[in-house]
């Protein structure tokens, strides 16, 4: 399985997850995640945060500022986020999944653009 960390400087690493993603997850953040369903992130899409960046005084995240819509409601996102999807199991019940080739393609033809121009910005002092 795969899922896309994206770095407060807007730089993105695909990361090969072995396990429970969350279990993987949780560990990068070295605490609790939040599993977001931002209105700017299609689905099946969603984002995974730290619940407790901002408690921890973590820089804050342009992308995940734009997929959460802090500019209309002035929320923050901060730290890392990861991208995966939402999948249902044969229970009925939603798991957070990994993503395929085509998942990749699809959120990068969606959004790369997007988070190129936010990674410009960065690192030109503009947001």
């Amino acid at each position: 399985m795969k899922i896309i960390e994206i770095d407060t400087d807007c730089n993105s690493e695909l990361l090969k997850v072995e396990g429970d993603i969350g279990d993987f997850i949780r560990g990068r953040l070295d605490g609790y995640m939040e599993v977001v369903h931002p209105r700017r992130l299609e689905q099946p899409f969603v984002m995974i945060v730290d619940e407790e960046g901002q408690l921890k005084g973590l820089r804050d995240s342009p992308v995940g500022y734009f997929f959460y819509e802090t500019d209309r409601h002035g929320v923050p996102i901060v730290g890392n986020i990861y991208i995966a999807k939402i999948v249902e199991n044969p229970d009925g019940d939603r798991d957070i999944a990994g993503l395929n080739d085509d998942d990749m393609t699809e959120f990068t033809r969606l959004y790369g653009c997007i988070i190129t121009r936010l990674k410009v910005a960065r690192r030109d002092g503009i947001i």
